[in-house]
Formats: structure tokens, sequence, C-alpha cells
């Protein structure tokens, strides 16, 4: 099965990186307290 949730934010994480910066469309997605720098290591796509 497809994770719906997971491709949305990709898609949007994609969106707003492209118009912003990296740091944006990771608050953007996943919000300030939920930054993806804490959650995965730097340099691994997710």
């Amino acid at each position: 099965m497809f994770d719906i949730r997971k491709i949305q934010e990709q898609v949007l994480y994609g969106a707003v990186k492209n118009e912003s910066s990296d740091e944006t469309a990771k608050r953007v997605v996943l919000g300030d307290d939920l930054c993806l720098m804490k959650i995965i290591p730097r340099g691994q796509v997710w």
C-alpha cells in the first residue's frame, strides 16, 4: 500500500524547497517543533 501522507509530505517539501529554502520546507511540512534535523541525520534523504 502507498503511504499517502508521506507522499504528500515529500511533494509539499519539494515544492516549498524549490521556492524557498531547505529549512523553510522542513518547518512547513513538519512544523517548528519537528524539524527533520532532529529525526534524520544530515545528508540522508527521507
